[in-house]
């Protein structure tokens, strides 16, 4: 008996799209160019639902950089079934979810750049046509972004979508998720690249340089598009979360703002997790 694998089975992009094109406005397709920046490492097993959801996506403009951190299991393997989707592979020798963006960034020819985590897909094949209709009708912003649910083991899905509104920002909220964005290639020039001492929250700091930049503008729209894998819910998360989450703050808004911030934690959280951030500042 042959240990052999069927190949396989492809979704064909115009399957979908004839089965949903009595119910869709009759647009013409808008194709801008975009890169898909994917970080992985050992996540063999939830890697293939989030290729095949991009892959539905039937994009016709699209690169998809994968940077890997050494993966051991069989994400490379998972990663080769998709060689027609994938571009490029790019290997880095640890694992910094900031740091890999980054070297996606660096790599990128797309006019605009989306990301995606391992898990992590979206729930309409219209996703990325519907995101380019966007664009065009709020003139090509520097970031544009949709609403998320998002999950964690062990806590409820929440759906994250808030005004990109600096009040918001200073109170330690995001006003989406990092795959639900599609941002101008050229901005990380302007702006800088993502911070690479934030491991949970790369995205909030990020915005939170965005929301003071007078020259620069978001914008988006109130539709759930994307399923975003937070991963597992741990109270170390929390304490890293919170230690960001008042690096960030202090660093864009001043100690002010952070204090107002931190009136709303619980003090051993808030404390616990300050002393993490001075041992990482102290000693690394």
């Amino acid at each position: 008996m042959s240990n052999q694998k069927k190949p396989r089975e492809k979704k064909k992009s115009h399957e979908i799209e004839e089965a949903l094109a009595p119910f869709l406005p009759k647009e013409e397709k808008i194709e801008i160019p975009l890169t898909v920046i994917i970080p992985v490492y050992n996540c063999s097993e939830i890697l293939g639902q989030t290729l095949e959801s991009l892959e539905s996506q039937g994009y016709p403009t699209l690169e998809v950089i994968l940077v890997d951190a050494g993966s051991t299991d069989r994400t490379l393997e998972v990663a080769s079934g998709f060689s027609d989707l994938i571009t490029r592979i790019y290997t880095v020798s640890k694992e910094n979810v900031s740091d890999m963006l980054n070297r996606g960034i660096a790599l990128a020819s797309g006019d605009y750049c989306t990301f995606l985590f391992p898990g992590t897909f979206y729930l309409s094949p219209l996703t990325y046509q519907t995101f380019a209709q966007e664009l065009v009708s709020h003139d090509f912003p520097d970031l544009l972004y949709c609403g998320s649910l998002q999950r964690e083991i062990r806590r409820d899905v929440r759906k994250i979508f808030l005004p990109f509104d600096l009040e918001i920002l200073q109170e330690g909220n995001h006003p989406a998720t990092l795959p639900a964005c599609w941002m101008k290639g050229d901005l990380f020039e302007r702006l800088g690249k993502f911070d690479p001492d934030y491991s949970l929250r790369p995205e909030y700091e990020f915005f939170c340089r965005f929301s003071l930049r007078e020259d620069l503008h978001a914008t988006s729209f109130d539709r759930v598009f994307v399923d975003y894998d937070y991963g597992r819910f741990s109270y170390g998360k929390i304490l890293r979360y919170a230690g960001e989450t008042w690096t960030a703050i202090y660093t864009c808004f001043g100690f002010a703002k952070a204090f107002r911030w931190a009136l709303t934690l619980n003090p051993r959280i808030l404390a616990k997790s300050l002393w993490r951030r001075l041992k990482h500042s102290l000693f690394t």
